[in-house]
């Protein structure tokens, strides 16, 4: 049962055309021109279809209700009458140009078809009045002002070429609609070429053999009474063979009887047939093909017989075989690889997700698709990740095929945290080597990351005390030395009494004593601040840009700190001896370390004597 027409009255141009084949056509025209394209509904102000929307707009014009409002005054400028109802050529009130289109069917305007969201190099992009709409809605300005930036330019002279096509590509649109409108009205048109095409049976009979295609007649009763010389090729018979015979006469008996009841379904139907089959030829050899079928009809429109048409689609259908069984092996090894598979647009959209982005990701990949590869990466290393492909795209310029990109970096997972993958990227391309896409693999390493991480710790850290070690230390003061920020301030501090603890309670005791000294150093300084074990009881602070007053100050608190120990009266808080220096020229801080040292050595002999 068909639909119902619509109204005249009432229609809009979804009614009258797919919104896919609008679809279609819409990217199509986006392609030849490069700018945004779409088409709005008059009626309800929807927009139709649309394609090569710029961020400006979708990520933020069309966002913020503000913008968006603009955005629909701006459309909503009515068309004069008459003359054709021209092409409106504006800025918008978002400050971004657009040509618009009526769309005329049966003299009504149904639709709008706009050409938007560029510039001509003519117009002064006003960067002030930007950077203001951006501060009024409270955008990111450096972001607004990058994807401004990416905002198309024409000059008027390709805009006008543009504007011919678009103009002639709209009224193909509504001229498409208006013959699907009349497509009821043509019916009656339809039943006067059935006449003139049974007058023209004659003439057919004279071209049968200009067509490549294997083609044959049969009469009402099924029984051969013409070809062309491409069905005797095919079938290895002369034509006198088959000539006046029918199927049961030619044919294995299961062959012929499938022939036989899908042309009386044909003539008892009257319609067009198509359908697959196996066809055995002279030789036995069996090809398949595809039957087109039709019932030819004499003066008084009634069936008199049937024309067809065959393919061999034998290779055909073994080249799908094949494709279908690399798609299925292909798809196999992607949906239960442990490694997430990806598939990405020549814009690095997600166009396919395999299962173990979700397993690993935790996102179903509807959520995945239509997204960019830069909304997966963690926002920390997008910078980083968008200069790494864009040096791979650089080095196809060089090397026609580079060995794949191998990039690791940290992915978002739903919910919240990241997780570290090491991703291998190769380009998809079209058959004249033209890069239309992306596969990636991403490899879980988030467990190397963390092996990788502690052993980064261990090297730089003492194992005791979870202080920065000698190592670390020496290589921090060798950067401050030769980056000659001044002043360098180091303080040197020695546990009193270490060995006796170790002698008389052992060492277990003596690690703690060692320990709590580690927390009163750490207690005592910022998280910026150096503060490492040297070895032994030795540990040292190394404070950059400090000079005397702050050293004085961070004694204070050590000594601060020692002091809450002890009234606690912990019997194992420690007593630190200690000693400073501050170096304020570069040639001081060859002998900071020694003078710091020595100081503190003074002070631990001050503390053995008795004097403090």
């Amino acid at each position: 049962m068909t639909d119902p027409m619509p109204s005249p009255k009432n229609f809009s141009l979804v009614d009258l055309i797919e919104r896919h084949e609008l679809r279609l056509m819409v990217e199509a025209c986006h392609k030849a021109c490069g700018v945004a394209v779409s088409i709005k509904d008059v009626d309800d102000d929807q927009v139709l279809v649309g394609a090569g929307w710029q961020v400006i707009c979708a990520g933020y014009h069309r966002v913020h209700p503000v913008s968006r409002e603009r955005c629909i005054q701006s459309q909503n400028r009515p068309f004069t009458p008459g003359a054709g109802m021209e092409v409106q050529d504006m800025l918008c009130h978002n400050g971004l140009r657009h040509l618009s289109f009526p769309m005329l069917v049966d003299g009504r305007h149904i639709a709008t078809y706009y050409l938007t969201q560029f510039f001509y190099d003519t117009d002064v992009r006003d960067t002030d009045a930007f950077e203001a709409q951006a501060r009024e809605l409270g955008f990111d300005e450096e972001e607004y002002l990058a994807a401004l930036a990416e905002v198309p330019v024409l000059s008027r002279e390709r805009a006008q070429e543009i504007i011919s096509y678009m103009g002639t590509f709209s009224r193909l649109i509504t001229d498409l609609a208006t013959r699907n409108l009349r497509l009821k009205l043509a019916l009656q048109e339809n039943e006067r070429i059935q006449t003139r095409l049974r007058e023209t049976t004659a003439l057919t009979e004279s071209i049968l053999n200009v067509i490549a295609s294997p083609l044959f007649l049969k009469d009402r009763s099924g029984v051969y009474t013409g070809c062309n010389d491409a069905f005797s090729t095919f079938l290895e018979r002369p034509r006198e063979e088959f000539i006046g015979k029918g199927v049961f006469d030619l044919y294995p008996e299961v062959e012929a009887r499938k022939y036989f009841e899908m042309d009386e379904a044909l003539m008892a139907a009257d319609v067009v047939q198509m359908y697959d089959f196996r066809m055995s030829r002279k030789d036995g050899a069996v090809r398949e093909v595809m039957f087109s079928k039709a019932a030819t009809h004499d003066a008084h429109g009634k069936v008199s017989g049937i024309v067809g048409v065959i393919t061999d689609i034998t290779e055909r259908n073994q080249v799908a075989r094949a494709l279908r069984e690399s798609q299925e092996r292909y798809r196999f090894l992607a949906e239960n690889s442990a490694d997430i598979i990806w598939r990405l647009d020549q814009e690095h959209r997600f166009i396919y997700a395999s299962p173990a982005d979700e397993r690993l990701r935790g996102f179903h990949y509807t959520e995945v698709l239509g997204q960019s590869l830069w909304d997966a990466v963690h926002p920390d290393h997008v910078g980083l990740m968008r200069q790494r492909c864009q040096d791979f795209l650089a080095s196809f310029a060089h090397t026609p095929g580079p060995d794949p990109m191998r990039v690791e970096t940290p992915l978002v997972i739903k919910g919240g945290g990241s997780l570290w993958v090491e991703i291998l990227c190769n380009p998809v391309r079209e058959d004249d080597g033209a890069i239309c896409g992306y596969h990636l693999v991403a490899r879980d390493i988030t467990q190397r990351k963390s092996y990788e991480e502690e052993l980064v710790f261990m090297s730089t850290h003492d194992a005791l005390t979870g202080l920065y070690n000698r190592a670390h230390f020496e290589a921090e003061f060798s950067r401050a030395a030769q980056g000659r920020v001044l002043p360098v301030s180091v303080i040197m501090a020695d546990v009193d009494g270490l060995k006796t603890v170790n002698d008389l309670q052992g060492h277990a005791a003596g690690d703690e004593l060692i320990k709590g000294a580690a927390e009163i150093l750490r207690k005592s300084f910022r998280a910026g601040d150096l503060v490492a074990r040297l070895g032994g009881d030795e540990f040292a602070v190394l404070l950059v840009g400090a000079d005397e007053s702050i050293v004085a100050e961070s004694l204070r608190r050590i000594c601060a700190e020692i002091g809450a120990c002890r009234l606690q009266r912990d019997p194992g808080a420690p007593r630190l001896s200690l000693g400073a220096a501050t170096a304020r020229t570069p040639e001081e801080l060859e002998s900071v370390l020694r003078l710091a040292d020595q100081r503190m050595y003074e002070n631990k002999t001050a503390h053995k004597t008795g004097q403090l």
